[in-house]
């Protein structure tokens, strides 16, 4: 685990990411508009010059983020090579107010498209009822920072 967690991009880590304040904010705002609008959200982290940019984030839809849309259309001009990573939110109560990423976030993961940034799922920290693991739990690493009203689950590749 500690050699996917200590993985950089970019001369990113997942911790430079992570201390971004800036960037923490779009993820908890994210979370907030999900959980409030039923809809996903989404964004991307970009490296410029050794600085951490992002974007987002932006509203998907009810059923999905379209990341790869999403990418192309909204990354800064020079940031196709130099994406850290990509992140979305699921809107629905038992995905957005729970501890579980989607199952299809392990398949996202591994595809070629999302190989080489991280990959975030940002979701509640409420445990599913009866602490049922889900399917390829062990693919996630929780990268969650303590105090926040939400978890942010690293998926490897």
């Amino acid at each position: 685990m500690a050699a996917k967690l200590n993985r950089a991009i970019h001369g990113k880590t997942i911790n430079d990411v992570l201390n971004a304040p800036a960037i923490v904010e779009a993820f908890a705002n994210g979370f907030k508009n999900a959980v409030d609008n039923d809809c996903e959200y989404g964004g991307l982290v970009y490296e410029t010059d050794g600085v951490l940019s992002f974007k987002g984030p932006k509203k998907g839809d009810k059923g999905s983020f379209i990341l790869e849309t999403y990418v192309q259309d909204n990354k800064p001009k020079g940031a196709n090579d130099n994406l850290v990573a990509v992140w979305h939110v699921h809107p629905t109560p038992d995905q957005a107010r729970t501890c579980r990423p989607s199952d299809e976030d392990v398949d996202n993961a591994k595809i070629n498209t999302w190989a080489n940034v991280f990959y975030f799922v940002i979701t509640g920290t409420k445990q599913l009822k009866g602490g049922k693991a889900f399917p390829d739990a062990s693919r996630f690493d929780d990268v969650s920072i303590p105090g926040k009203e939400f978890k942010i689950w690293y998926v490897a590749p």
